[in-house]
């Protein structure tokens, strides 16, 4: 049926053929017919000619006249006036005509602060230091999807017929109804997902190839997208501690430089760093019982490279060279 609707749509000046037009009255309204007038779209031809497009109206008015006098043909054609007319595009756009055009929205969370957000479908999404997340104001179709950059903890309301997509930076989280830690960061080549409660698939594009993991309760994975090197490991989830309860510090393959402003904010103390080589040394390390920043200093010092001294209520880092 769709290569014959297609043919149809092609040639607006030929005979209607009955079969086709039996299924548009029967089927236009229903669900299945989404992605045939999807695919439909994208693989129309193009028609730039004025007379082309005096034909298209001719039959979209024809077909709306015959079989669907609800048809709101005054908006179809306004709309093939404003813009170049795919063949077929009436069919499709009289369905998205009825919608609500998504309006989208992001949120943001700075250094050393933490925000949670609900979304239409009563999601919930936490959102840590220089964290973002957008979304649309209502979902629809077969999935719902949003789109972050750095770390979130997220509740998903359980849907089963729309499952949940969290893309980031091109990796993609998929999850029904699921309670899940997600640190990604664009300035930085890691993904780091640890699952508390259900089950989410994750696809990670790595060099030559993508990688699939599925991740049950308790399952912890970190991911290189520049080396495509993987770790998956257990983690006690009655126990997990949540940045999002109180003020937890999670540093996932950070630089210096963003580390230092996260404390700077975190307790309120300046902090230098005397030598712009060791800003862009990487840490991976979390602090969760209320360290102070003397103990978290020299947590990040264990390799001996920097040397740090305080002077009143500053903090100097010096190269230990």
């Amino acid at each position: 049926m769709q290569d014959k609707i297609l043919n149809y749509t092609k040639d607006p000046l030929s005979a209607p053929d009955p079969e086709v037009e039996q299924w548009l009255s029967a089927n236009l309204n229903a669900p299945e017919a989404d992605g045939l007038f999807e695919s439909i779209f994208r693989s129309a031809p193009r028609i730039d000619d004025q007379e082309g497009k005096r034909n298209m109206l001719q039959l979209l008015d024809s077909l709306g006249t015959k079989r669907h006098r609800g048809w709101n043909l005054i908006g179809i054609l306004s709309l093939a006036a404003a813009v170049v007319l795919l063949a077929g595009l009436g069919l499709y756009a009289w369905r998205l005509s009825h919608e609500p055009v998504q309006k989208w929205d992001a949120e943001f969370a700075s250094y050393g602060h933490t925000r949670d957000i609900t979304l239409p479908d009563n999601t919930k999404i936490w959102l840590h230091n220089d964290s973002r997340v957008v979304f649309p104001d209502h979902f629809k179709g077969k999935e719902r999807t949003v789109y972050a950059d750095g770390e979130i903890y997220a509740e998903v309301s359980a849907d089963p017929e729309h499952p949940f997509i969290v893309d980031t930076q091109g990796a993609k989280v998929k999850v029904l109804g699921t309670t899940f830690n997600l640190n990604s960061y664009a300035s930085g080549g890691k993904v780091a997902l640890t699952l508390l409660k259900g089950k989410v698939e994750i696809d990670v594009p790595v060099p030559d190839r993508e990688l699939h993991f599925s991740l049950e309760p308790g399952d912890q994975l970190t991911v290189d997208r520049n080396t495509g090197e993987y770790a998956q490991s257990k983690v006690d989830v009655a126990s997990f501690n949540l940045w999002k309860d109180s003020r937890k510090l999670y540093f996932m393959d950070r630089p210096l430089k963003e580390i230092v402003m996260e404390l700077q904010e975190a307790f309120g103390t300046p902090i230098l760093v005397k030598d712009a080589r060791l800003l862009e040394t990487r840490y991976l390390a979390s602090f969760v019982n209320n360290e102070t920043l003397d103990t978290i200093l020299d947590a990040l010092n264990a390799d001996g490279k920097m040397r740090i001294t305080q002077k009143e209520n500053t903090y100097y880092l010096y190269p230990n060279y």
